[in-house]
C-alpha cells in the first residue's frame, strides 16, 4: 500500500493505492493520525480509486477514521471505490454508513456547499 497525503482546497487528501489489508491497516491509520494532528480542522477525503484490494481490516480502518473525524466534527468522505472494493462496500453494508463520493472533486463540492 502507498499513501500520498496532501492538502487541497482546505481538505486533507489521502490518495491511496495498492492493497489495504490487515498488514497495511495499522500503518494506514497511523498516517491518517499523523496528518490529522497537523490539520485537525481540515475535512478528510480518502481517495481509494487506485486501491486494487481491500479486506475487512481495510473497511474497519476506514470506519475508525470516519468515527475519529466525526468526533472532531470534521467532514469525512471515501472517494473513488471501484470494482472489487466497491463490491466489498456493498456486501459489508458500509456503503450506507461511510460517506462516499465518486471523486475527490465531487466531495470537495459537497463540502463547499455545506460551508
Amino acid at each position: 500500500m502507498e499513501v500520498a497525503v496532501y492538502t487541497e482546497a482546505d481538505c486533507l487528501i489521502l490518495d491511496t493505492a495498492g492493497e489495504v489489508d490487515m498488514y497495511a491497516a495499522p500503518d494506514f491509520f497511523q498516517t491518517y493520525t499523523d496528518h490529522t494532528r497537523r490539520y485537525p480542522q481540515h475535512p478528510v477525503l480518502v481517495n481509494i480509486e487506485k486501491v486494487s484490494y481491500m479486506d475487512s481490516s481495510g473497511i474497519g480502518v476506514l470506519f475508525k477514521m470516519f468515527a475519529e473525524s466525526r468526533s472532531r466534527a470534521v467532514p469525512f468522505y471515501v472517494c473513488g471505490a471501484r470494482g472489487m472494493v466497491a463490491a466489498l462496500f456493498e456486501l459489508s453494508k458500509m456503503n450506507s454508513i461511510l460517506p462516499r463520493e465518486e471523486t475527490v472533486r465531487s466531495a470537495q463540492k459537497n463540502i463547499r456547499s455545506i460551508a
